[in-house]
């Protein structure tokens, strides 16, 4: 229920996003944009909604408008393809190196710039990532968190069961990451604006507003998506002690045989 309001509650703020960039682009609202937010909360691709809206409601879209939006369609397409060569590993072009050999997709930046429409594009980019985290990212950490679920009781102090915990929680954190790098990346070129020749492009990836409005939301649909209210905790004492543990005994030389099925340390004493 909380996952569905959530993306509700995205989709609706994107449809609001998508009207206001159309109300700095016409001298009033027609009726029938409702009908093109409406669609918009329903989240249609934007590509999509822009030509089948412009074949429907011709009248309604003048020369500039139409500029902005393929503009604005372009730059989305390019952000989307950013993302997914970082999130599959393809190592595709950064949006940096497209704007480097694309002229038309600086073009676009440019344009979106120009007529004052960075900062909402911005925000659409914002919420876009902070929704797909939410959706696929965070239950995908999550997911790793099921065998420990499985393991309580007597497994649970078992020093095998501890070790599985830990490599789970580094996949989740890992998964986690690339997730997040994807996203990051072209938000953090899109708030420098650094397709301009006298763009700072100070700071990396991890830092301005974009990227910590982005982490801030992560932090908290992680903790309000956990199993239950200690979960978090749980895992991340387990682990901590767990490692803590090892690397005590690596560093007095203790003994690297396989402990698997011996109750070590009073471990069971974790349990929350």
């Amino acid at each position: 229920m909380h996952r569905h309001t959530r993306q509700h509650s995205h989709r609706s703020a994107l449809a609001r996003l998508f009207l206001g960039a159309l109300l700095l682009c016409t001298a009033q609202l027609p009726r029938h944009l409702r009908l093109l937010a409406r669609a918009m909360s329903e989240h249609q691709a934007s590509a999509d909604l822009f030509s089948a809206h412009a074949h429907t409601f011709p009248a309604a879209w003048s020369p500039a408008l139409t500029e902005v939006s393929a503009a604005w369609a372009a730059v989305l397409r390019a952000m989307s393809e950013v993302r997914h060569s970082a999130t599959t590993g393809t190592h595709g072009a950064s949006l940096a190196a497209r704007c480097a050999c694309e002229p038309e997709l600086v073009r676009a930046l440019s344009l979106i710039s120009e007529r004052g429409l960075h900062s909402l594009l911005l925000a659409w980019a914002i919420e876009a990532a902070s929704a797909r985290l939410s959706a696929v990212a965070v239950p995908a950490f999550w997911a790793q968190h099921a065998w420990l679920v499985q393991g309580r009781g007597g497994s649970r102090s078992k020093v095998s069961a501890q070790r599985a915990c830990v490599s789970g929680l580094l996949g989740a954190v890992g998964d986690l990451h690339v997730a997040v790098g994807a996203e990051l990346g072209p938000l953090h070129f899109l708030e420098m604006q650094a397709w301009s020749g006298s763009a700072e492009r100070a700071g990396d990836v991890g830092s301005g507003k974009a990227a910590a409005e982005v982490l801030t939301l992560l932090k908290t649909d992680i903790l309000a998506s956990a199993p239950d209210g200690g979960a978090f905790h749980a895992w991340m004492s387990l682990c901590w002690r767990r490692l803590f543990l090892d690397i005590a005994k690596s560093e007095n030389g203790g003994g690297g045989g396989d402990e698997g099925e011996h109750d070590d340390d009073d471990d069971d004493d974790d349990d929350d």
